[in-house]
């Protein structure tokens, strides 16, 4: 086979929450649409690379079965190993070419082809979509994720500059270096940093600094980077009888999001592709993921409010004041402030008491129909508790739509508190052993610090808070763990057994915090 830029740069393990089949299905319900059970689903991914994003779903749904194919035998081999240490028979990965993809593979309930699209040769985009026809099954959902104009005009321009500017050096480290040097030196040498260009540079700068090396040199140093317009994505998807159904972050299509003049100017489109391509002329969008399914499968795009009752919520909204249990005032006003700046209110003792219930339920997801037993409990609602779901439902997706409140698929298979002996996630482990970015149970990279990594290797269920002292401490000694104090290393053993405590407990608290543990 020949060897790709993807043997010389794999990409590291890597999950995108926003391509999980269980997230999936539930856009797929919330329209109305019948997919299928992601929990006996059959996956492909088309450009899976190592398998992070499959590996991951294998591993939580074993009555699933997964296929990821990659041209990279470096990556495919990397997660056969993966694949292996974990113990996992329903994923095969296959180091092959999409354009080599069997017509005997038969049918697939989901297929995802993120980070692919836009980075492949123009005559492999038709065979993704040929794939997609012809073995999406009758009510499968797809994910297809691409760049986007006109967010990616001026960038695009950069691209340019950093390939010239590395063309005659041969190794990737010194082409990654030299791009990053160059954006830099260009960006100081501004006499006007308040210019358009130099605005563009330096978001680019900032995305780049906050990435990884394989990000730049995949998304900017290779040969094959095309964006496209919303509206010719959809018409190539067209083409291939596969429709449009949504962008898998609901968000950006609801025009509620945006400013009034632009709900104004646009209320009178009827056609939800021109609608959602103007909302990315307003917003100068850069990237979608886009899902597609059959032609001719009847899909509702007016959202389904009822079927908001088989999800779970979580909220990190917080309100400006927290009353105590008992009645609220009937026109009860709180102000609950969101973690991307934003706000929303209650107008009264229902909306109030169902958002300071799920407030008090911010470390776990909960059901629509427990939430709403508690708060009527909670804060004596005189209102049936079918009424309450209705206003629950509806005001939950309104927000959902908006970012204020997430809606899950699943409860989670993570806990929020420490046990006695903690058992971490086999996925994160296994990955914690080749490098600090890890998967957690919400589908979502998490980078961990040097001592959380140590701590995270060890929680396999047989170590109570002792032996987990114990053996970091013995680690430190070794000086296979470097603690720090005010920013200098720490070798005193005295010191070093004086902090190690703090050290694991702290470790323990952040990984239950960013959903990491089990048990």
């Amino acid at each position: 086979m020949v060897q790709t830029s993807y043997d010389s740069v794999p990409y590291g393990v890597a999950a995108y929450s926003d391509t999980h089949i269980a997230r999936l299905h539930m856009i797929g319900r919330l329209l109305g649409m019948e997919p299928p059970d992601f929990r006996r689903a059959r996956v492909l991914e088309l450009g899976c690379a190592a398998g992070g994003n499959l590996l991951p779903m294998a591993d939580q749904y074993r009555a699933s079965d997964f296929i990821g194919i990659d041209l990279s035998p470096v990556q495919i081999r990397q997660g056969r190993e993966l694949t292996a240490e974990l113990g996992l028979s329903n994923i095969a990965l296959r180091a092959e070419s999409i354009v080599d993809f069997p017509a005997s593979a038969g049918k697939f309930d989901y297929i995802i082809c993120h980070g692919t699209y836009s980075w492949v040769p123009p005559e492999v985009r038709p065979k993704i979509l040929d794939i997609v026809r012809h073995h999406l099954s009758p009510n499968g959902l797809a994910v297809i994720s691409y760049n986007t104009l006109p967010g990616w005009a001026a960038v695009r321009g950069l691209r340019d500059i950093m390939n010239y500017h590395v063309a005659p050096l041969r190794t990737p480290e010194e082409k990654i270096a030299q791009a990053r040097a160059l954006l830099q030196l260009i960006l100081d040498a501004q006499f006007d940093r308040t210019s358009a260009y130099a605005a563009v540079i330096e978001h680019e700068i900032k995305v780049i600094n906050a990435a990884t090396d394989q990000y730049l040199f995949h998304e900017h140093l290779e040969e094959n980077n095309q964006p496209f317009y919303f509206h010719e994505f959809v018409a190539q998807a067209n083409d291939h009888h596969l429709d449009y159904l949504c962008d898998t972050d609901l968000a950006i299509s609801q025009l509620g999001n945006y400013a009034s003049s632009v709900g104004q100017f646009l209320s009178r489109t009827t056609d939800p592709v021109r609608l959602e391509q103007y909302l990315d002329f307003v917003s100068n969008r850069r990237f979608r993921a886009s899902i597609v399914m059959q032609r001719g499968l009847a899909a509702n795009r007016g959202f389904r409010v009822e079927r908001v009752e088989e999800f779970w919520l979580l909220s990190a909204a917080l309100p400006d004041r927290v009353p105590p249990d008992g009645p609220l005032a009937p026109h009860e006003k709180l102000t609950f402030r969101i973690p991307n700046g934003g706000t929303f209110s209650s107008g009264d003792d229902a909306s109030a008491a169902l958002f300071l219930t799920l407030f008090h339920h911010r470390d776990k997801p909960i059901s629509v129909k427990a939430l709403v037993a508690e708060a009527k409990a909670r804060y004596l609602l005189p209102h049936p508790e079918a009424a309450l779901r209705r206003i629950a439902c509806d005001t939950v997706l309104r927000l959902f739509l908006s970012k204020g409140v997430n809606l899950l698929p699943e409860p989670g298979r993570e806990v929020a508190t420490v046990s006695p002996r903690p058992v971490a996630l086999p996925f994160a482990r296994a990955a914690a052993r080749r490098s600090e970015r890890v998967t957690n149970a919400r589908h979502e990279i998490v980078v961990l610090n040097g001592p959380s990594r140590a701590v995270l290797l060890l929680l396999d269920g047989t170590r109570d808070r002792r032996a987990l002292i114990d053996n970091l401490d013995a680690a430190a000694r070794r000086g296979e763990l470097t603690m720090r104090q005010h920013g200098n290393p720490v070798t005193d053993v005295g010191l070093i057994a004086a902090q190690i405590g703090a050290l694991v407990d702290g470790a323990l608290t952040a990984l239950a915090e960013n959903a990491l543990l089990i048990g």
